[in-house]
């Protein structure tokens, strides 16, 4: 769907996807056109992890998942997806 947008558009939607996922804080990749993938990471040190801070992590990467597939539905003026939340957040 997305090799179908105008070049402009899809440029566009690209360069907000990068912007909004480095203010979240997140490694990623695959922005690359044609995408095929976009891989998010955070790096995490077991010198100091617990529960908690792997718990943030984790949710960090699944909300900055979220930010791309809502991004990507939004544009094409789709409703968002809310089972990519997971049962217990979607009311």
């Amino acid at each position: 769907m997305m090799a179908a947008m105008d070049a402009t558009q899809r440029r566009s939607l690209l360069w907000d996807l990068r912007f909004d996922l480095i203010k979240m804080g997140v490694d990623f990749n695959g922005m690359a056109e044609p995408v095929q993938q976009v891989d998010i990471t955070q790096r995490m040190y077991d010198d100091g992890l617990t529960k908690d801070r792997f718990l943030q992590r984790v949710t960090k990467i699944k909300n900055a998942q979220v930010l791309v597939i809502w991004s990507i539905n939004r544009a094409f003026d789709q409703p968002p997806d809310d089972e990519v939340l997971g049962s217990k957040f979607v009311q």
